[in-house]
C-alpha cells in the first residue's frame, strides 16, 4: 500500500468519525485562498473564488461516484470550496488536509451536483475534470515513467506518464506492473508495464493479481 493510499484511508475514517468535519467545513474558514496544485486544469485563484454551500446534508465521497467510499457529511451552511467539475455533474472539493502523495484529481472529495447544494462565487472558470471511477486501482506517478510494452525496459516505450497523469493498474510481476491507460487521464487506449517502483498508489490496491508476462 503506497503512502498515498494510506492517508487516504486514515483521512477517510477519521472523517468519518466527525472528528475533522469541523476542519474541514467550518464555512470556508480554512479554505479560502488555498490552492491545490496540479489538477491537469487552472483552478480558481483568491480572487475567482467558487464555493460549494450545503443547503441539507451532504455526503461527501473520495471518488466521483456514488459507490465510492464516503468521506463525510457536510452539514447545512457549511462550505468548502470547489476544484474542479466532471462532464456527468459532479464537484470537487478541496478538503484542506494534509495528503502526503496524493496527486491531481486524487487530492479532491467529491459532491453529486444535484443534491442540497448551490454554489456561489465565480464558478464559470472551474476547470473540467476526468474523475477516477471507484473500485479502480490507480498508480498516480510523482515523476515521468516510460510504459513499456513487456516487463523489461529494453523493449518498446509505448507510451509517457506525467506528473498529474494516472492509469489503472492491473497487476504485478515481479518488479513490474501492468497498467491500462485507457482507464485514466491520458485518452490513450494502451498496455503496458512500468516498473513496481515508481508506483504512488490510491484505492483498492492491496490485492493484485500476479500476472504473467
Amino acid at each position: 500500500m503506497s503512502a498515498g493510499e494510506g492517508v487516504e484511508r486514515r483521512v477517510g475514517r477519521a472523517a468519518l468519525s466527525g472528528a475533522l468535519l469541523v476542519i474541514l467545513f467550518c464555512g470556508g474558514c480554512a479554505l479560502r485562498g488555498q490552492s491545490n496544485g496540479d489538477l491537469g486544469g487552472r483552478g480558481a485563484g483568491p480572487a475567482e473564488l467558487c464555493e460549494l454551500v450545503a443547503e441539507g446534508e451532504v455526503i461527501v465521497y473520495n471518488r466521483p461516484d456514488p459507490s465510492a467510499a464516503v468521506f463525510g457529511v457536510m452539514q447545512p451552511g457549511s462550505r468548502a470550496r470547489v476544484e474542479g467539475r466532471t462532464l456527468d455533474g459532479w464537484w470537487g472539493l478541496e478538503p484542506g488536509v494534509a495528503q502526503a502523495a496524493n496527486v491531481g484529481v486524487f487530492r479532491l472529495r467529491w459532491v453529486e451536483g444535484n443534491g442540497a447544494v448551490r454554489l456561489e462565487g465565480q464558478c464559470g472558470g472551474v476547470p473540467e475534470l476526468i474523475g477516477p471511477p471507484a473500485g479502480v486501482c490507480f498508480t498516480m506517478p510523482m515523476d515521468e515513467v516510460q510504459v513499456h510494452a513487456e516487463p523489461d525496459r529494453s523493449s518498446e516505450v509505448v507510451a509517457t506518464l506525467l506528473h498529474g497523469d494516472y492509469a489503472a493498474v492491473l497487476g504485478m510481476s515481479g518488479d513490474w506492473a501492468q497498467v491500462d491507460l485507457s482507464l485514466g487521464s491520458t485518452g490513450m487506449d494502451i498496455t503496458g508495464w512500468v516498473p513496481a517502483a515508481t508506483l504512488n498508489m490510491n484505492g483498492p490496491c492491496d490485492d493484485l493479481p500476479v500476472l504473467e508476462p
